[in-house]
C-alpha cells in the first residue's frame, strides 16, 4: 500500500536538491530529507482519509 505513494517524495528531493544546488551551491540534505518523509507521510495520511470508513453500517442492526 505505502509503496505506491514513494514516487512523490522521491519527486519532491529530487526537485529540491536540484534547485538548491542550482541556485545555493550547497544542499542542507537533513532538511531534503526529512521535508520528503514529511511530504511522504501528508500524502499517505491524505490518501487514507479519503477512503470511507462503515461505522453507520452497523448502527441500523443494534
Amino acid at each position: 500500500m505505502f509503496g505506491k505513494y514513494i514516487w512523490i517524495p522521491i519527486f519532491v528531493f529530487t526537485f529540491g536538491t536540484v534547485l538548491q544546488l542550482i541556485f545555493n551551491k550547497e544542499i542542507p540534505w537533513v532538511h531534503n530529507i526529512l521535508f520528503s518523509v514529511f511530504v511522504y507521510l501528508i500524502y499517505v495520511f491524505w490518501e487514507w482519509s479519503k477512503k470511507p470508513y462503515g461505522w453507520n453500517k452497523n448502527k441500523s442492526a443494534r
